[in-house]
């Protein structure tokens, strides 16, 4: 091989290298990060991806994990206080909420403004309506109750779960969605979410679950 040919082989292998390693330097954009950060938080979902993208990913998945520990856990106490439900009813009807949330709710993402160190998203949150739940939860007990004055309270039992998860089933997506500003702040080739992002990550996720963005704007007055 002669030495002109040697020179352009190295540098066409230099060049390969250099794509390369811009590709794998390369940040994802800010709504891509935005979706896997809703995603994680929200739906459950762990993947490579988040990991790579954000530079605080490990404590962010602390978080992710807290807060859906801490929603679960008191999603199950007011079920099991106010339904008398054992452990096993409980898990069932969390299991089936959590079913109709992903299968119903959903979000749209979009950049609105950016700067060099942060940008900000808008998040378009139509989720479960938790509120229409509630209501058909209250009617058909109502209705059971005066078809089957009767019941012991096993009985009793056993008509409510069945009633509640047939609300939740039966359950749609809110006709408006919730709107939530969520900003993500710029770390060299990744991604990092401050104090005040989590909040609206927290804002996110009761929108998601719930249909609302704070547990008081639940009514159940017409």
């Amino acid at each position: 091989m002669t030495k002109k040919k040697m020179m352009a082989l190295m540098t066409s292998l230099l060049l390969v290298i250099l794509v390369i390693a811009g590709c794998g330097n390369k940040s994802v954009s800010a709504e891509k990060a935005g979706s896997l950060l809703i995603d994680r938080f929200v739906y459950d979902k762990e993947s490579k991806a988040f990991k790579t993208t954000f530079s605080n990913a490990k404590e962010l998945e602390k978080q992710a994990n807290d807060i859906k520990d801490a929603f679960t856990e008191g999603f199950l106490t007011s079920a099991a206080g106010n339904m008398g439900l054992t452990d096993e009813d409980t898990d069932q009807l969390f299991e089936s909420f959590m079913g109709s949330v992903k299968e119903k709710a959903s979000y749209k993402i979009k950049e609105v403004s950016k700067d060099k160190d942060s940008v900000e998203l808008e998040v378009a949150v139509t989720g479960l309506d938790f509120t229409a739940v509630l209501k058909a939860y209250g009617a058909d007990l109502q209705k059971q109750a005066m078809k089957h004055p009767d019941l012991d309270q096993a009985e009793a039992l056993e008509m409510m779960l069945k009633s509640f998860t047939t609300a939740i089933e039966n359950a749609e997506a809110t006709d408006e969605p919730v709107i939530v500003s969520l900003t993500l702040e710029k770390e060299q080739n990744k991604w990092t979410v401050d104090d005040a992002a989590m909040k609206e990550i927290s804002v996110i996720f009761i929108a998601t679950l719930l249909g609302v963005e704070d547990f008081a704007d639940i009514s159940l007055e017409d």
